[in-house]
Order: structure tokens, then sequence, then C-alpha cells
């Protein structure tokens, strides 16, 4: 089993937000899609926390 995880922490405004996303697969044929996925879900969260001015 294969498992990819990201821990990262987020700011604003005084109020810090933990973002942790763990995904798992059976081998690495799918790491870059997981990769993928990773990101999109890090930049929405991003995005919903630091709305463009």
């Amino acid at each position: 089993m294969i498992e990819m995880r990201l821990t990262g922490s987020l700011e604003r405004g005084g109020t810090a937000y933990a973002l942790v996303i763990f995904t798992e697969g059976a081998d690495t044929t799918e790491e870059a899609e997981r990769s993928q996925t990773i990101r999109d879900l890090t930049r929405a969260v991003v995005d919903a926390l630091f709305p463009a001015v």
C-alpha cells in the first residue's frame, strides 16, 4: 500500500488552520493523479481562506 500525505498550516488574521490530506493506493501507478488531487484540494483551501482582492 502506497500512502501519500500532505500536512500544512495556514494563517490568516491571527487564526491558524491545519490542512492534512491523506491518500492511499495499491501501488505507484496512480501517484500522479493523487498528487494532482492534493494540489487541487490545497488550491481550493487556499483560495477559500485567502480570496483574491
